[in-house]
């Protein structure tokens, strides 16, 4: 995982990600803008999806699906 704040990583994710998470393809690419500690782009990564995730207090964090 990226999650730099295994606490925050925990967090249920956003009602929004939520709810239109099952709409994306298998192996999407998805860029978390505003990542945070990262429990979106953990959640993505969960799933198979090619994340790649930054934040103004992170570095860019990528992950191949391949």
């Amino acid at each position: 995982t990226i999650c730099r704040n295994p606490k925050n990583c925990m967090a249920l994710p956003s009602a929004w990600v939520l709810r239109f998470i099952d709409e994306l393809p298998p192996h999407a690419k998805v860029l978390d803008v505003a990542c945070g500690e990262g429990r979106h782009t953990s959640l993505c990564l969960l799933r198979g999806f090619d994340v790649t995730a930054v934040d103004v207090d992170c570095l860019l964090y990528t992950s191949d699906a391949a």
